[in-house]
Formats: structure tokens, sequence, C-alpha cells
């Protein structure tokens, strides 16, 4: 991008759709989903693959068809997900800035909208992506208000931080254990015990 492009969106600019990618939108979100589906089945199959040699060989052994099965439809769930939720978000974009919205409000629901190919996922699945994305949203709107000089330094605040999330995950070991993901719990097992 250009840096008189640059300057016109910071400018509060709207950017056109040639200026992004060539053909429709739709066109491109397609292109888009099918590299993305491309590039992420590499990570994804490692992430649903060492799960399953790691805490699920028993069963492996004893079903391997419907296990096989299972982490098939789980994988193709999350490339899924992740192919639809970058190439739904980028195609919701560029449709709200041809109607002429703001930059800032075509992002917002583009992300909003994208959303909903959450529920490729499974339940636990939705659970560790909020808990990934959680954090990640407040970074954000920490260094917004950081940007507009609305924050006040605290000395070792992260330490304070910490401290809690600590505390909130030993009294889900200690108090509520069936809470916590089967795989973490072994994993904390064996630390802690």
């Amino acid at each position: 991008m250009s840096e008189e492009q640059q300057q016109h969106i910071i400018n509060g600019g709207l950017l056109k759709c040639e200026d992004m990618h060539n053909g429709s939108c739709f066109i491109d979100a397609l292109f888009r989903f099918v590299k993305i589906w491309n590039n992420s089945y590499k990570y994804y199959i490692t992430i649903h693959l060492i799960p399953l040699l790691l805490f699920q060989r028993k069963k492996l052994k004893q079903n391997p068809g419907k296990t096989l099965k299972q982490f098939f439809l789980e994988f193709c769930g999350s490339v899924f997900f992740v192919a639809g939720y970058v190439s739904a978000c980028k195609y919701v974009f560029c449709k709200l800035r041809t109607m002429e919205f703001n930059n800032r409000i075509s992002l917002s629901f583009s992300g909003l909208f994208s959303g909903v190919f959450l529920f490729a996922e499974k339940l636990n699945r939705r659970a560790e992506i909020t808990i990934f994305l959680a954090p990640k949203f407040l970074e954000t709107v920490w260094h917004m208000l950081q940007k507009r000089n609305l924050v006040i330094k605290i000395d070792y605040w992260e330490y304070f931080i910490f401290g809690i999330a600590m505390g909130i995950i030993n009294y889900h070991y200690i108090n509520k254990p069936n809470q916590i993901k089967y795989s973490y719990l072994q994993v904390f097992k064996k630390i802690w015990n």
C-alpha cells in the first residue's frame, strides 16, 4: 500500500476494493478461503494430531476407525473455521466499504459477522478460542487507552495479574477439576502432584 493510500486512510478516507484486490469481492473471498485452507491445514494437523497421539492412544488402538473419523471431522472443522473466519471478515469489510461505511465501522462489523464461523468448532474448542482471544481484546483496549493517555502506570501490576490468573487456575484445579480441559488437567497433575 502506498504512503498516499495510508495517509488517505489516516485522514478518514475510504479504501476502494480495487486498492485491496483484483476482481469481485466474492471471488476474492473464495480465493482467500482456499489459500488460507491450504496454508492452515499444516499447523492444524499438528494441533489435533499431537493430543490424539499423546492422550488418546488407547482409544486409537481400540477403535481406530471411529477415532480417526472424529479426528478428521475436528481437524476439518478447525480449518474451515479459520479459513471461513478470515475470508468472511475480508468479504464483509469490502461490502460495507462499498456502502461507504467508515473503515473502523466496517472492520468492527466484519469481525462481528465472521464470528459466526466459530460455530464450526466443537464447544470446548470455542471456549479455548475465546480464552485465547479475550486477552488479545483486552490488550487492544489497553493500547487504545494508552494512546489517549487514559492509563496510569502501576509498578509491578503484571505480577498482580499473574497472581490472579494462577489463583483462578488453582481454585478450579482444587475445587472444580471437571471444568478444566482433560489434557490440561493431566499436565497440571504431572506438575503439581
